[in-house]
């Protein structure tokens, strides 16, 4: 890939903890919440608005200098 050419940019988004859970009882869900929510420095489980604001910002051509990256969107959660 030739990233000169043109504006070809590859961003991926590494994803933590969101508030959806498919599978789990009520019981285990809030158990398994509040254990990841411990472990996250921001003290709160991701929504699906933070993970969105960052890929539309991503996008942006005004980002056009960031290509090839591994974004972690996780509250913290890769450096604790």
């Amino acid at each position: 890939m030739n990233l000169r050419e043109g504006s070809t940019h590859v961003q991926k988004e590494a994803l933590a903890f969101l508030r959806e859970r498919i599978g789990l009882t009520e019981e285990q869900s809030d158990k398994v919440k509040e254990q990841e929510r411990q472990m996250i420095p921001l003290g709160r489980r991701g929504e699906t608005d933070d993970v969105a604001r960052w890929i539309v910002n991503s996008a942006d051509s005004e980002s056009g200098w960031i290509t090839g990256q591994i974004i972690g969107v996780d509250g913290g959660f890769v450096i604790s």
